[in-house]
């Protein structure tokens, strides 16, 4: 029973070595797996022994290749590419020649260019993709625009998997690319690991960073492909801008309008602290300086004239009441400089001395001071030991805000005349002159009812005896009124 089980083995065995089918032998397929690796397929399993792992029997116009080694099947062969040689894989067709391979039939390939030759697409390089990933709410792209802040910033393959990357960072002086420290690369970095940016830290110039990674196969970019960024480091707070639309120092209109506005005009000598405002240029405008958004808060204080309105002693309303930090809730919340300051002020206290101050950003947030800060302490909108007031009046000085004071009046005043020329209820005067008394008034009118008077309100006069009277002849008999 063996015997004849070993002679059905041996001639199953020869049958299939023999077999037509097996001496259809060809190659299938080059598929590139990376930019340094390509996996090689035939349609029948190989004998590695008879020529499929020596090198020679392969070549790729185009290609330097280094190393030939088994693949995941036994169809299967990996070609290596060398991944420190100039000439890399691309992204274009290449050709496959094969030839002295056998497969475990120990038949040889079929011959012909459709048998031994396969056209295949080149896979280039993996080139590094970053973006920025922290803190929470900023943009991936911030590393192409710009940033203020500490930003973390991930590494990936563009469309294969990296295993590490390397980065450095440009900086440009007085218009020149440079280099700091060399212009060394950081170390290899897992691509797990992220790296950060400082934006709060960095100057205020522009940068560049550039950054390459290396694939399984341990290809790295090459530094003549690198991936860049260019972006801008602005962390310097705007300070020239300026309120249009302010109240003057004495108004009895409740309701506010004021806009903040780009400031930029200095004319010396006639104007020493620069224009009041508004003063802006908008033909011109540094874009650094423009005032992209604001906050504002009010503070009130009891007073009756203008000059009542100088110096502190305001106290300020919670515009932001939700806040659990008592300064941030004086402030209201961030506005587009496109929105005026709108408020009713007889809502809030009525006739009074009002401040209203405001602090702006720029286009990428830097703000002039920290609403957030107690007022006096470093950094606040109001550090009395900062560097000038801010105030209008106060042009070069640095600003940590911008405001207006104003007193608001919104009580008519009594209208009173002077007695020692009024006529007695009863005259036989056909004249008078009557002077109206000044105390509290800026201005008055007046009417006549009576023969001959239209008994229509005159225009504005000015009161006191040295200003304008109210006057009239020809009277005759009859009453008359007068009413101021």
């Amino acid at each position: 029973t063996a015997a004849l089980t070993t002679q059905a083995c041996v001639g199953k065995f020869l049958a299939n070595l023999l077999s037509p089918e097996n001496a259809n032998f060809k190659l299938l397929e080059a598929v590139p797996v990376s930019n340094t690796r390509i996996l090689v397929g035939f349609n029948k399993p190989l004998d590695y022994s008879r020529g499929a792992l020596n090198l020679s029997n392969y070549s790729i116009p185009g290609l330097n290749l280094v190393a030939v080694e088994k693949g995941p099947e036994t169809n299967q062969v990996y070609l290596r590419l060398n991944p420190d040689d100039p000439v890399r894989m691309q992204y274009q067709p290449y050709t496959l020649t094969v030839a002295n391979i056998q497969n475990i039939f120990w038949d040889d390939l079929l011959p012909g260019p459709e048998n031994r030759s396969k056209q295949f697409m080149g896979a280039r390089w993996v080139k590094a993709v970053a973006k920025c990933v922290a803190p929470s709410g900023i943009k991936p792209e911030c590393i192409a625009t710009g940033f203020n802040t500490n930003v973390a910033v991930q590494v990936s393959g563009d469309y294969a998997v990296a295993t590490h990357y390397r980065w450095r960072l440009w900086n440009k002086t007085d218009g020149v690319w440079q280099l700091p420290g060399g212009g060394a690369w950081t170390a290899e970095t897992p691509i797990s690991t992220t790296f950060n940016l400082d934006g709060g830290t960095l100057p205020s110039k522009e940068y560049r960073l550039e950054v390459i990674v290396r694939d399984a196969d341990g290809a790295w970019q090459p530094i003549s492909d690198v991936s860049s960024y260019e972006f801008k480091v602005d962390n310097t707070s705007l300070n020239n801008i300026g309120l249009a639309n302010t109240p003057g120092n004495i108004t009895s209109s409740p309701v506010t309008a004021i806009s903040v506005v780009y400031r930029n005009c200095v004319s010396l000598p006639n104007y020493p602290n620069g224009f009041p405002a508004p003063c802006y240029s908008p033909s011109s405008p540094m874009v650094d300086e423009v005032p992209v958004s604001y906050q504002y808060r009010i503070g009130y204080k009891a007073g009756s004239d203008p000059t009542h309105c100088t110096g502190g002693g305001y106290s300020f309303y919670d515009l932001r009441p939700g806040e659990s930090d008592p300064d941030a809730r004086k402030w209201s919340a961030v506005r587009s400089t496109n929105l005026p300051i709108v408020e009713n002020l007889n809502s809030l206290n009525g006739s009074g001395c009002y401040l209203i101050q405001v602090v702006a950003a720029d286009n990428v947030g830097n703000f002039q001071c920290n609403t957030n800060e107690s007022d006096g302490t470093a950094g606040a909108c109001s550090n009395p030991a900062g560097p000038g007031s801010g105030s209008i009046n106060d042009f070069f000085a640095t600003k940590t805000w911008q405001e207006t004071r104003f007193l608001l009046d919104t009580t008519p005043p009594t209208a009173n005349f002077i007695t020692s020329t009024l006529p007695p209820s009863t005259t036989s005067a056909t004249s008078f002159a009557i002077a109206v008394d000044p105390t509290g008034l800026h201005r008055y009118r007046y009417r006549v009812i009576g023969t001959g008077f239209s008994g229509v309100w005159s225009a504005d006069k000015i009161p006191g005896l040295t200003g304008e009277l109210i006057s009239g002849a020809g009277l005759t008999s009859g009453n008359y009124t007068i009413e101021i």
